[in-house]
């Protein structure tokens, strides 16, 4: 058996105790979990951790890009209105003015 291959938590560990006569027997219980174990649990505990607050940035990153879409798309929208208003009103006080001199028909 390759022993590098099996995680240590599976390798069980001898211990013996002494029952009422006095003659050892051999018991088979797990390790606790080791302390690379730990360490691993506590290095892919904060990869999750930074994973989760990349993912909850991109999404808060998409919501201000869609907003200022939506707003830019209002300025748009807007900005043409106050195009097609100035041209109306650049044009009605021009005709007014050229019908209205004493020169005019």
């Amino acid at each position: 058996v390759d022993h590098f291959s099996v995680s240590p938590r599976f390798n069980p560990r001898r211990h013996t105790t002494p029952n009422n006569d006095s003659t050892p027997t051999a018991t088979i219980t797990t390790t606790p979990t080791s302390d690379f174990e730990n360490q691993f649990m506590r290095v892919l505990n904060k990869v999750y951790q930074t994973i989760e607050k990349n993912e909850m940035r991109l999404g808060d990153q998409d919501r201000k890009e869609a907003t200022r879409v939506e707003w830019q798309q209002v300025a748009l929208v807007f900005d043409r209105f106050l195009l097609a208003c100035f041209l109306l009103s650049t044009v009605i006080a021009t005709t007014t003015i050229l019908f209205s001199s004493p020169h005019g028909p």
